[in-house]
């Protein structure tokens, strides 16, 4: 089909099926997840990860962002191919003089027996990857230190791009996960983290901590004897009054908003974390589900909420919790991605419920955890780990989960 080029935008092109010998009929393709760029001459082209060759190393600038990678590791990036806002991460402090080498059709990297680093540039962004092999040298301190230099940006933005970074081990199968702290003064970046008691190797890879952030999203409702529904309140199971009067059945909820980057990539790490209160009791069966929607809303009624579309994929949720701190939830990982592998979701709604197996039994039995009404900071919390599709998914500036250069203290 011939594409009606001035029609194209990042997310849709209009094509004309003219060649098709239909001349009057037209197809609108929506959804393609940034695969075009704006030329030189302001009109919408291909994605093309094919580098120009330039002394010492290459030049991507058929995607949204412009960059320059050597084969020392220098990076020189612009987050839009027009601006004249850049960020350049040195080579000199940052990785020894070490030459890096073509090991796939986008990637470069260098490898030793203990360490693998990637420099890999993607459809929105270019990503730097690091793969700890087996536990460093005593002499390395606890900390990833590199240079960075920037033009028109602030080092707040600076600092964006290095935001929700995490060390991640190889425990099996929920690994071991650690957030990454990190500080830019005078130029100099500091990535401090921990290995102690991590199974190598030891990936840093992006993530998503996300938790509920409004009153709306993470509530409550019942149906049985008599039917409610409140926002105020967080409980899943069933509640049994006792024969003969028929028992009541809870459902809660938990919507996440913030969510990028999850269409078409593997889901590592997957799991809900809830604040148990004092009141919940027994050890109720349940069952956790996803709204199975691009963006969910919030549920705003009794019926609404029972009659969600749920995802095919559900996750026993079983047993008794330890009341006053945060508990996860067992893996949901097949929940998460069956909603990846659908959509490109921007909201992500935990549906709760119980499943059915202990109704009848006239024995008490539910979770009952804080929302965001009780306490602010003890709202639900959803993690995920994930690897990305090939090519992206978001504009270069949109994403967080990056690092960008590195200087370990020691040797290799």
């Amino acid at each position: 089909m011939l594409a009606v080029r001035t029609l194209w935008t990042p997310t849709s092109r209009l094509y004309n099926r003219g060649d098709e010998g239909q001349p009057h009929k037209f197809v609108q393709d929506i959804g393609i997840s940034w695969q075009n760029y704006r030329d030189d001459t302001q009109e919408w082209q291909p994605i093309d990860l094919n580098p120009v060759l330039v002394p010492g190393g290459y030049l991507i600038n058929k995607v949204p962002y412009e960059a320059t990678i050597l084969t020392t590791g220098e990076r020189i990036i612009k987050p839009d191919r027009f601006g004249t806002r850049l960020v350049r991460f040195p080579a000199t402090r940052l990785l020894f003089g070490l030459q890096f080498q073509p090991v796939a059709a986008n990637t470069i990297g260098w490898e030793n027996a203990k360490l693998a680093i990637h420099i890999r540039w993607e459809n929105s962004r270019v990503k730097f990857e690091l793969v700890l092999k087996s536990p460093p040298p005593r002499a390395w301190r606890d900390e990833v230190v590199f240079d960075i230099d920037s033009l028109g940006m602030p080092d707040a933005e600076a600092m964006a791009l290095l935001s929700g970074l995490i060390v991640t081990d190889s425990t099996q199968p929920e690994p071991i996960s650690r957030p990454l702290a990190v500080s830019l003064v005078a130029g100099t970046v500091s990535l401090g983290f921990d290995l102690t008691g991590m199974v190598f190797p030891v990936t840093i890879d992006p993530t998503l901590d996300l938790q509920v952030g409004a009153a709306a999203d993470d509530g409550r409702s019942w149906s049985g004897y008599d039917t409610g529904f409140q926002t105020a309140g967080h409980t899943t199971g069933v509640q049994a009054v006792g024969i003969p009067e028929p028992e009541r059945t809870f459902r809660a909820w938990s919507r996440f908003t913030g969510v990028s980057g999850l269409s078409g990539s593997t889901i590592d790490v997957a799991y809900i974390s809830l604040y148990e209160g004092t009141g919940s009791l027994g050890s109720p069966l349940t069952k956790i589900y996803a709204d199975d929607q691009t963006a969910p809303t919030a549920p705003t009624t009794q019926a609404d909420h029972a009659g969600r579309t749920k995802t095919t994929a559900g996750v026993d949720h079983d047993g008794n919790p330890t009341d006053n701190q945060f508990n996860n939830s067992p893996s949901i990982i097949t929940v998460i991605q069956e909603l990846a592998d659908s959509y490109d979701p921007t909201v992500i709604q935990i549906l709760h419920e119980d499943d059915g197996s202990d109704i009848g039994t006239d024995v008490d039995s539910y979770i009952n955890s804080r929302s965001y009404d009780n306490d602010t900071t003890q709202a639900p919390k959803l993690h995920i780990e994930y690897t990305e599709a090939a090519g992206g998914g978001q504009p270069y500036t949109a994403r967080t989960q990056n690092i960008q250069g590195m200087r370990m203290w020691g040797g290799f």
